[in-house]
């Protein structure tokens, strides 16, 4: 498949695809164009057979495990990419789809997604055990380059959704300890982040606290586009996070959007719908902040312009 050329301008800690209609444009541009990948979407509903599974990358174990029961729970139909079946089974159960896969073997995944409605993308080298560089590139971030191509061979239209980590775009003591650990892994998840932006499919990028294996709904959740550093101060049970994948899959602002996620301050959330209204997307921010800087320099230049003329007549 080959993806159209984008205009790449760096903003908000990345770097960001823009189509040369929204670089070009407006905030207007850039919902109609959304709308327009919506209707887009909707058309091809048609070819497509119904009850399409929705397929989990990682969906084995941790947080895609959970994602992939809550799915089963709400009457979805789901299917999980296992490199061992019979080990993965038990952990399933019977009504969750298995396909056979690994995400370092490009060519066992475009069958895998063949007719699924979104992806979900969790997979990586387990939490708590180090791992070297090489590890965490060919599974970190060739698997993400894989599953996008599976994508693509499969001529997937749904939403490729991915779960990282806060710390990407921030620097603290506690992400510079994660790196040394496992293998730079924050490095790779961002250049992982910024393929799937440049990759031309539908996505929801989901950065994620310190993750806690505790029980959902207990404390609020916070939502941002503000990217927050890799710190104890911010935690989430992994329960929450599935929560936030399943709400986020297919509501209209999370697409092409990214945005972290933690515990909040109180003790209970505000409502779905208006924790995620208030998303952009990424396309959006980095339009804004490009205008924004351009701004700055030409209050700077018009500083400087009548600073000098103040100065004309000084004798040196």
């Amino acid at each position: 498949m080959v993806v159209p050329q984008k205009k790449v301008i760096r903003s908000y800690g990345w770097e960001q695809s823009v189509p040369p209609a929204i670089a070009g444009g407006s905030a207007r541009s850039i919902k109609n164009i959304r709308k327009s990948g919506d209707t887009t979407a909707k058309d091809n509903e048609a070819s497509y057979p119904a009850h399409r599974p929705i397929l989990i990358i990682g969906g084995t174990r941790g947080t895609g495990l959970l994602i992939a029961k809550l799915l089963e729970q709400r009457g979805s139909s789901v299917r999980v990419l296992a490199r061992d079946p019979a080990a993965a089974k038990p952990r399933l159960g019977a009504g969750i789809q298995i396909a056979v896969g690994d995400i370092t073997k490009a060519e066992t995944l475009p069958g895998a997604i063949k007719d699924a409605k979104h992806i979900i993308f969790t997979a990586g080298c387990r939490s708590g055990r180090p791992a070297r560089e090489a590890r965490i590139k060919s599974t970190e971030y060739e698997g993400v380059l894989n599953a996008i191509a599976g994508a693509q061979a499969a001529s997937f239209r749904g939403r490729f959704m991915y779960m990282t980590a806060s710390g990407v775009d921030s620097q603290s003591w506690m992400a510079r300890c994660l790196n040394l650990y496992k293998g730079n892994t924050l490095r790779w998840r961002r250049r992982a982040e910024e393929a799937i932006r440049e990759s031309g499919l539908d996505y929801t990028i989901i950065r994620t606290g310190v993750l806690q294996n505790r029980g959902g709904g207990r404390r609020a959740i916070k939502i941002t586009q503000q990217p927050l550093p890799l710190s104890v101060r911010y935690r989430i049970a992994r329960a929450d996070v599935a929560q936030v994948f399943v709400r986020a899959m297919e509501h209209p602002n999370a697409s092409c959007a990214t945005f972290e996620i933690t515990w909040g301050d109180n003790a209970q959330s505000e409502p779905w719908s208006k924790l995620l209204e208030t998303l952009k997307p990424d396309a959006a921010l980095t339009l804004k902040t490009h205008m924004n800087n351009g701004k700055k320099r030409r209050i700077a230049n018009s500083g400087l312009a009548s600073h000098g003329s103040d100065l004309t007549g000084v004798k040196t």
